[in-house]
């Protein structure tokens, strides 16, 4: 440990702190932070980052807290939650759950799980640039492969990815009412992947299949999934007169 006379930088590790606590150490956990005795479930040890107010009297701005979820020997779950002040009040902003991240919830259903109350939620994907060809991009991906990383060519029927618009049902469970989904028609080329594109709704009882199809050669299907022509309609088709 040093303790630089001529400043308050304390170093563990080094000879030369830069800040009021430099660590330094050639090894994979350079710093840890251990409760001192055993944690039940739900019982979090926290960093808590404070700032001075204006009366003077140091306040929270900020939790980083870590718990487990269970805590039997082995079987271990836990999580870690991101905590700012908004207002005035405090509260758990971000959590990762095991294997899912939320936002707005404690609780993830999901990979990414976004939540915001009384509010018309958005995501935004901001590019800046001059160059015409530069844009905002959301990809929807799919390999065949079975562990991370892996690609394997996808093959004619994969499902490549799915839009999937939900309300609440009177189970008080959340439930499609429509779709858009990609579907591949095809083997995979060097550089492309065939596929065609279905908009489909939901009605009383069912799904409308194949609603609205945009087929990989070109063709656009109402009511059928395999257009024979620029526009293909299986059924019948309504023309008015304007007034």
């Amino acid at each position: 440990i040093t303790i630089k006379r001529d400043s308050v930088n304390v170093g563990i590790g080094t000879a030369a702190p830069t800040s009021p606590l430099t660590v330094q150490a050639d090894a994979e956990e350079v710093f840890a932070i251990h409760r001192s005795t055993s944690t039940a479930n739900s019982q979090p040890t926290t960093i808590t980052f404070a700032a001075l107010k204006t009366n003077a009297a140091y306040g929270a701005s900020a939790y980083i807290k870590s718990e487990w979820n269970d805590n039997t020997h082995g079987s271990l779950d836990s999580n870690i939650s991101f905590w700012t002040r908004d207002d005035n009040t405090i509260a758990e902003r971000m959590t990762i759950n095991e294997s899912n991240v939320g936002i707005g919830t404690t609780a993830p259903t999901n990979i990414l799980n976004l939540v915001k109350v009384s509010s018309s939620p958005a995501i935004n994907i901001d590019t800046y640039s001059a160059s015409t060809g530069d844009n905002s991009q959301l990809n929807l991906r799919k390999s065949k492969g079975t562990t991370v990383g892996t690609q394997v060519d996808t093959v004619d029927g994969d499902e490549l990815g799915k839009i999937t618009f939900q309300g609440v049902n009177t189970g008080d469970s959340f439930d499609d009412g429509a779709r858009i989904f990609a579907k591949q028609s095809g083997a995979a080329g060097n550089d492309e992947i065939p596929a065609d594109l279905y908009l489909d709704t939901y009605g009383d009882s069912a799904v409308n299949t194949n609603q609205l199809v945009l087929h990989h050669d070109g063709g656009v299907g109402i009511g059928t999934a395999s257009p024979t022509e620029t526009l293909h309609v299986i059924g019948n088709i309504g023309v008015v007169a304007a007034d």
